[in-house]
């Protein structure tokens, strides 16, 4: 079996060698503090090493995400049949976590953010939940902004999305009497 922690610190430590001026992410804008970022990736590949279980519900809501956003849509009530339905967030769980099924579903929906502005180019109107903020999901959606990652003023700074998912993740540290989970 491969050991994919290893293979990343392997291939940070080689990019880290390199003269990079300037990083062109696929998502986000380019930036120059190539150390700073070599620094942020080190220290989460330490905490994922230190503790697999984290890994591994974080590869869990990575695989629920990607697929909620391959199927665009999706009721509240077909949520857990679908996250019960993708076999390597079971087969991980089962793996590492060995959480009952009702509480992986419950613990996706309670950690998951969704960000969409109602302008998005992407989605249509029947793909806007409309509100409605719950169990499942937390909705936040602005009347403008286009795709997510929408700037919260000309000129830049923080995007709005970042400062949602901030706001969210303080709920969920509070909720848990500050240690995040």
């Amino acid at each position: 079996e491969a050991d994919g922690l290893a293979s990343t610190r392997q291939t940070l430590e080689m990019l880290a060698k390199l003269p990079i001026d300037i990083v062109i992410p696929g998502h986000g804008s380019p930036f120059a503090g190539v150390d700073a970022a070599f620094e942020r990736a080190f220290r989460r590949l330490e905490v994922f090493t230190a503790d697999i279980d984290k890994l591994a519900w974080h590869a869990i809501k990575v695989i629920v995400s990607f697929a909620m956003i391959e199927k665009r849509c999706i009721a509240k009530r077909e949520f857990p049949a679908f996250v019960l339905g993708l076999p390597f967030a079971v087969d991980v769980n089962a793996r590492f976590l060995d959480m009952p099924h009702d509480a992986m579903v419950a613990r996706v929906e309670r950690e998951l953010l969704l960000v969409n502005a109602l302008n998005d180019p992407f989605l249509g109107p029947r793909c806007h939940p409309h509100g409605e903020s719950g169990p499942l999901v937390r909705v936040e959606s602005p009347h403008r902004g286009g795709h997510v990652g929408f700037s919260k003023r000309a000129g830049g700074g923080d995007c709005a999305s970042e400062q949602m998912a901030a706001d969210f993740l303080s709920d969920i540290s509070a909720c848990h009497g500050g240690v995040m989970s």
